[in-house]
């Protein structure tokens, strides 16, 4: 069998066949050059190597395919071929490097400041509405004129709201 046939035979990379005849964990004994090509024998050679080879290493490549196809498949990927891979990382890094451009061009803020800012908004347009009928009460009482009770609503429907926003952009 060749080196490259060997190699495959063993799951392992055709360099790695020649490191180990290189460091002499496949003795000469069990293979001879044809021409320009090594030819190993099989039996002899895995005989030997599953003789000296450390366990742990055995099966190094296949466990390492296999724990990649795990981790792909449990990212939900499982049928995707390399180019649509390959597309997919390239926008999720195209999105990444716009939101982190974004962000220091100051387009952006922190979820967090959002959620502290709408708590003080919601705090304040609450005490303020709270107070407001206190507020227009005695107005709108001293006023039996219908027309008039709805101007005076509205006038101070109005002035409470703009207060509003004016605390709100402090």
């Amino acid at each position: 069998m060749s080196q490259k046939e060997y190699a495959e035979h063993r799951k392992v990379s055709q360099a790695y066949i020649s490191q180990l005849i290189k460091r002499g964990q496949i003795p000469k004994s069990v293979w001879r050059w044809e021409g320009k090509n090594r030819v190993i024998d099989v039996v002899e050679a895995d005989r030997i190597l599953e003789r000296t080879l450390d366990p742990a290493n055995r099966r190094v490549k296949a466990d390492r395919v296999e724990a990649r196809q795990e981790t792909v498949e449990r990212a939900g990927m499982g049928g995707m071929d390399y180019n649509t891979a390959r597309t997919l990382h390239e926008q999720y890094r195209a999105a990444l490097r716009k939101l982190e451009y974004e962000e220091r061009k100051g387009l952006l803020i922190p979820a967090e400041q959002v959620r502290k800012d709408a708590d003080f908004a919601g705090r304040l347009v609450k005490r303020m509405v709270s107070n407001w009928p206190s507020r227009i009460a005695a107005l709108v009482a001293a006023e039996s004129d219908h027309f008039k009770c709805e101007q005076i609503l509205r006038k101070e429907c109005n002035q409470l709201l703009e207060e509003i926003s004016q605390e709100v952009l402090k």
